[in-house]
């Protein structure tokens, strides 16, 4: 290769690099951003959404935000980083509870479900794994324990569990189904 031609590669590499260093230091400020907003949402949890009523019974009582997270927390004694959270309970004798934990992304969301999943199979749990179920959007776990039918699943960033007396579970299913498509 020729020096004019070295030279006039050498030039268009240096020409790049200061273009390239710019773009590297975009990637790190982007990523201390969405590391800085990952942990603000985990430290300040949101509300996550309740229906006002389920299977013809209203929501008696509730907790939204960090209290909600907190009592997921304290139910698993585990830590888990959660954006928003709900928990409700409904019908005058408690017939239905419901947990909406909320994650930062679908993946973790994924990744939480798989985790119970796993936890639950290993038998160290008060449920007894029924079953799955696929409604064609997501995969529903089935369980039965502490004198109620469970079920809980994915939808979208939201890991939904609820309990339900046995003679309404089905349609709690479906109600709540539709609630969190």
């Amino acid at each position: 290769m020729s020096e004019r031609k070295m030279n006039k590669r050498k030039s268009k590499i240096s020409h790049l690099f200061p273009f390239m260093l710019i773009m590297f230091g975009g990637l790190i400020l982007l990523g201390v951003l969405g590391y800085g907003y990952c942990i603000h949402i985990i430290t300040n949890p949101n509300p996550a959404p309740l229906p006002e009523t389920i299977a013809e019974l209203s929501l008696q009582t509730h907790v939204f935000g960090a209290q909600a997270v907190d009592e997921i927390n304290r139910l698993h004694s585990l830590e888990f980083p959660l954006s928003s959270g709900a928990v409700g309970i409904y019908g005058a004798q408690g017939q239905i509870t419901v947990w909406v934990s909320g994650t930062p992304t679908k993946s973790r969301a994924a990744r939480l479900t798989s985790d119970m999943e796993m936890r639950i199979a290993e038998g160290n749990s008060p449920f007894t794994p029924l079953g799955t179920r696929d409604d064609e959007e997501r995969l529903i776990y089935e369980l039965d324990g502490l004198g109620q039918k469970h079920f809980y699943f994915q939808s979208g960033k939201l890991l939904i569990w609820f309990a339900a007396d046995h003679d309404i579970a089905e349609e709690v299913l479906v109600e709540t189904l539709k609630f969190y498509p």
